[in-house]
Formats: C-alpha cells, structure tokens, sequence
C-alpha cells in the first residue's frame, strides 16, 4: 500500500488551538513524585474526561450538517456526543458488539443515538462510513482525518509551551490521531525533541504489524 501525502503542517494544529480554544481546557502537566523527571498531561481533566475532545470538535466546528455519525471505542463518541449538543446537532455513534456498556451509557445520556455492530473496529468503522453514505450525516473518524489530527495536535502544542526543554514525549500509539498531531506539533518546540509512539506490551499490534 502506498502511503498518501498530507497537506498537514504546524499551522494546521495551530489554527486548530484557535477554532477549539473555547471547547477545551489547556490541561496541566503533573509531576509525580513516583516517577522522577517524568511529566504526565493531565488529559483524563479534559472536558468529556479525555484528549478526544480536541479532534471532534476540531472537525465539528462550523458542521452545517444535519446530522453527525462517528464509530468509536468509546472516548471518541463521548467526545463527539459532547461537541454534537453543545452545537445542536444530532449525533450517531455506531460501536462494535465488544465495546464497554458504560461508555455507551455515557454516549447515549449525552442525546446521541448508539448503534451495535456485530464484528470489530474494522465493520464499525464500516458501517459508520455507510450510514454517512446513506443518510447525509457528516462523517467524523476517530483518529484518520486531517481536521482530527490537527486538533489532537493542540495536545502536543501545550506540552512544547508548558515545558520548553522536554526532549522526549512519549504518546499512546491508539489509531495514530494523537501520535500523528504530536509529531505535527513538534515542529514548534524550540528543541530537537523526540516522539515515541507506545502501546501495551500484550496488546502491540503496531509493532507487530
């Protein structure tokens, strides 16, 4: 498979940090005394409870759509439950059978409607991009899509402004969305600063890929 270009670039997470400034909280960097030299960024602060927040309403701002659809996990449609009623938008989130109860018990009592697909992420994502298809709604992914990424970047942005002088940032791998906005956004640290993409050590089916 040949990888696409992207048109993405600093700017992209830049203007994102603008469009979202009023939707998010610049979350602190915390310093524990268990982990020694080691700052954590305080997402789980973040308005819907995680850094997915950025993204979707990134990629929602200024959506004239009637209405919007998301496969998710989870934390995505949280975040996109969230944004669709803080804007008055009617959202659709289709999950896999796997997925946690209570996180869709989180997405329905924010008025979104929730789907059960039988399979995994991969038929989720599926039947997502086919209810866009089909009804019109304005299909938000969670990590492979550029306003995404840009606004999962922002994340990436705070920490390089929060503390100058890092040199590594370690960033969970996930679907890529976060990873891919961070290495963005570090085109604006005032140092050469290293990006590590992890993964659990049972569950790395990145490295292994």
């Amino acid at each position: 498979m040949t990888a696409l270009p992207t048109r993405l670039g600093l700017a992209d997470v830049r203007a994102a940090a603008d469009r979202i400034a009023a939707r998010v909280r610049r979350t602190p960097l915390l310093a524990l005394d268990a982990l020694p030299g080691i700052l954590l960024k305080a997402e789980h602060l973040q308005h819907s409870g995680s850094f997915k927040v950025r993204g979707a309403a990134n990629a929602m701002a200024g959506a004239t759509a009637d209405e919007i659809v998301a496969g998710s996990s989870g934390n995505h449609g949280i975040a996109v439950a969230r944004t669709g009623r803080a804007l008055g938008v009617p959202v659709t989130v289709v999950m896999a059978a796997g997925a946690s109860a209570d996180k869709e018990r989180a997405i329905r009592s924010l008025g979104a409607r929730v789907l059960r697909v039988d399979g995994g992420v991969a038929e989720r994502d599926r039947q997502a991009l086919a209810h866009a298809q089909r009804t019109g709604a304005l299909l938000v992914p969670s990590s492979d899509h550029e306003l995404v990424v840009a606004g999962q970047g922002t994340v990436g942005l705070e920490i390089f402004d929060q503390a100058p002088e890092v040199d590594t940032v370690f960033v969970p791998t996930g679907g890529g969305g976060l990873l891919a906005g961070v290495c963005l956004a570090a085109r604006a640290a005032r140092r050469p600063v290293r990006i590590v993409g992890v993964e659990p050590a049972g569950a790395d089916r990145y490295a292994r890929s």
